[in-house]
């Protein structure tokens, strides 16, 4: 026990001192690359990830892969502004990565009790057999992450608290019991490290943002290790159902307008951009968000299971879209 949290102690401040260093290194020609604070995230966590003691299966093979192609992809759409198509076919790309190395969701489970089944309807290819509702859900659950985290990158600091706080929450249910996996803790405490050193520069008034390359990755990392840690999705949503809430609020409205919900718009629709509208400033706004995703994640470690975990969603999720109607009509 003692050497794990050593290890774990090592993992956190080498990757926060890397990612600390390396951001520091991009301010520095910050006219020229600002958004390309995903370097500095994505660079130390792959570099401890690899130097660590962790058996590299094929999963991780998978999360490596995907995490040194979002530095790629972001890159390029950092500097060239890549259309929305280009960005989904990327998006499904990174699913296929994780589906082909075995990620997948066997069954849905509520109160101890089996509650659905993904697994029934199979299709073999390749020599492999995969699981096409299993599939189409990881899909699903990896674009609506990576565009829900993406969007929060608005406003300094929210993608940071909210990817730390997450990862803290993916940390907390690997030492459980039932899932036990000291790999995926420590996974989880090198993306904090990562976040944490490049948080201290993306804190109000920026000097550097986190860009696609470092939203994409934060979002993707998320919806890998949730699955991962035995299907913890309801615990990540439990964190993110702020920005998720907002994602899907703002699809809605985007919808209602008669407006595609793809491309970029100038409307500033994010609850993030109607907070500084009525005066909030970015510190302030982080502030709030993190108030409420640090209780959110408190909470978290109490519930334990899924009754209460719809409870505490559900509350949550009223609690979001009261305020965003309020805000709505007063504006």
């Amino acid at each position: 026990m003692v050497n794990w949290l050593i290890l774990a102690l090592m993992a956190f401040s080498i990757s926060s001192l890397i990612s600390f260093l390396l951001s520091r290194k991009i301010i520095k020609k910050r006219s020229k690359i600002y958004r390309l604070g995903g370097i500095a995230i994505i660079s130390s966590f792959v570099m401890v990830f690899l130097f660590s003691e962790i058996v590299i299966t094929l999963e991780w093979q998978a999360v490596l892969v995907g995490s040194l192609l979002i530095l790629i992809f972001g890159l390029l759409d950092d500097f060239e502004s890549l259309n929305w198509k280009k960005q989904i076919i990327f998006q499904i790309i990174l699913a296929l990565i994780l589906i082909w190395s075995g990620f997948e969701i066997g069954r849905v489970t509520f109160a101890g009790n089996e509650f659905f089944r993904m697994d029934f309807w199979q299709l073999e290819m390749f020599d492999k057999t995969f699981s096409i509702i299993s599939s189409l859900f990881i899909v699903f659950w990896l674009m609506i992450l990576i565009n829900a985290v993406n969007w929060l990158d608005g406003s300094d600091g929210l993608l940071s608290v909210a990817g730390i706080l997450s990862l803290l929450a993916v940390f907390g249910v690997s030492l459980r019991p039932e899932v036990n996996q000291p790999a995926l803790a420590i996974i989880s405490i090198v993306g904090i490290g990562s976040l944490g050193g490049f948080f201290v520069f993306n804190f109000p008034k920026a000097k550097i943002e986190a860009g696609t390359s470092g939203s994409y990755f934060i979002g993707f990392i998320l919806a890998s290790l949730a699955i991962i840690a035995g299907t913890k999705i309801s615990t990540t949503m439990v964190i993110l159902i702020l920005p998720v809430t907002d994602f899907v609020w703002v699809i809605v409205e985007r919808f209602r307008a008669g407006q595609s919900i793809f491309k970029r718009d100038n409307k500033k629709r994010h609850l993030h951009y109607k907070l500084l509208e009525k005066g909030l400033s970015p510190r302030q706004i982080l502030i709030g968000y993190a108030i409420f995703l640090g209780l959110a994640l408190l909470l978290s470690f109490f519930v334990v299971n899924q009754f209460q975990k719809i409870i505490l969603l559900t509350v949550e999720f009223l609690m979001i879209l009261i305020l965003m109607i309020k805000l709505r009509s007063n504006l």
